[in-house]
């Protein structure tokens, strides 16, 4: 579990924030339940970091492609949260 950090929003609240702030998309009710279980992993600082300007472009039953901005984040994603990706997507579409 991730320790609460002074400036994090309740989960409501970030639940709000996303459904605020998100790119709209056609995978977008998709992004927002996957997006709060990696925060929920992650923390919300390191998901705003890394995540905020994420868009999910396509989700299938044996894929997921994401669209994020230069070629930097989109390394550090893959090295750094690519198994907590992974297990949020899980969380919520198992197959």
């Amino acid at each position: 579990p991730v320790k609460e950090q002074p400036n994090n929003l309740s989960w409501e609240g970030f639940a709000e924030e996303l459904a605020r702030t998100l790119q709209s998309s056609p995978c977008l009710l998709s992004w927002l339940k996957i997006s709060m279980s990696l925060a929920e992993l992650i923390g919300q600082p390191k998901y705003r970091s890394w995540f905020s300007k994420v868009l999910l472009k396509e989700l299938t039953p044996t894929r997921a492609i994401f669209e994020v901005e230069g070629r930097f984040i989109k390394e550090y994603i893959n090295s750094h949260f690519s198994s907590d990706l992974q297990r949020a997507i899980h969380t919520h579409y198992p197959t």
